[in-house]
């Protein structure tokens, strides 16, 4: 949601610059935007495997356990 936001002032900002003002305004946004999805996407990742590396310390088989997800037609 702050992406969205983030993308959304930009536009906003941009709107009263010149063109080549607004290409690096935009340039800025998304290398920041980028930055923020690349950090999360590691995060995720590294939370996963300490959650699992928790799990197999006290003998927490995930692929047994059953499933709450519902198939839907």
């Amino acid at each position: 949601m702050e992406q969205v936001r983030d993308a959304a002032s930009v536009c906003v900002v941009a709107l009263c610059l010149p063109k080549r003002a607004r290409s690096i305004l935009y340039q800025q946004a998304s290398d920041r935007i980028a930055y923020h999805q690349r950090r999360n996407r590691l995060a995720r990742e590294s939370h996963r495997k300490t959650t699992l590396a928790v799990f197999a310390a006290r003998g927490i088989k995930i692929e047994e356990l059953p499933s709450c997800r519902r198939d839907r037609p």
